[in-house]
């Protein structure tokens, strides 16, 4: 019997250990995202996910949180900066910190609304979009004026 456990203890461990090398998130992408329906967001508006990204600034580790946000829209959107600022509150709460928890390094999170699908860091006039810069301290999203 003790052979048996001898030669199937390590198996059993290789199994688990392949089984948590799977299960595990390979890279920041691989961290779960949703879309926000309305009536979770204080302005009404749902937003859809658009993308997760880190990124290192100034010695720090960014989270930033990229959502979809088509009512936003200068020409035909129906929700103002101000409207935003608690659904870009709210997101910091609820995903941010439970992504950054996850992580463990993070130190930052941006939230960023826009209109239209668009490339992080690019320039383009058409598009609108809302940001704001989090700092975490004791599990709590701290708004940081830039």
């Amino acid at each position: 019997m003790r052979r048996l456990a001898n030669i199937l203890f390590p198996i059993a461990a290789a199994l688990v250990a392949f089984g948590l090398w799977i299960a595990w998130p390979t890279d920041e992408t691989d961290f779960p995202t949703e879309d926000i329906v309305a009536d979770q967001m204080p302005s009404g508006q749902s937003l859809e996910h658009f993308e997760t990204l880190y990124e290192q600034q100034n010695g720090k580790k960014v989270l930033i949180l990229r959502y979809l946000a088509p009512q936003i829209a200068r020409d035909s959107g129906n929700i103002d900066a101000e409207m935003a600022e608690g659904d870009m509150d709210y997101i910091c709460r609820s995903t941010g910190l439970r992504l950054a928890k996850l992580d463990g390094d993070t130190q930052e999170i941006i939230v960023t609304l826009i209109d239209q699908p668009h490339e992080r860091g690019a320039r383009n006039p058409k598009v609108t979009q809302f940001f704001k810069v989090f700092s975490i301290k004791d599990n709590t999203c701290i708004w940081e004026l830039f």
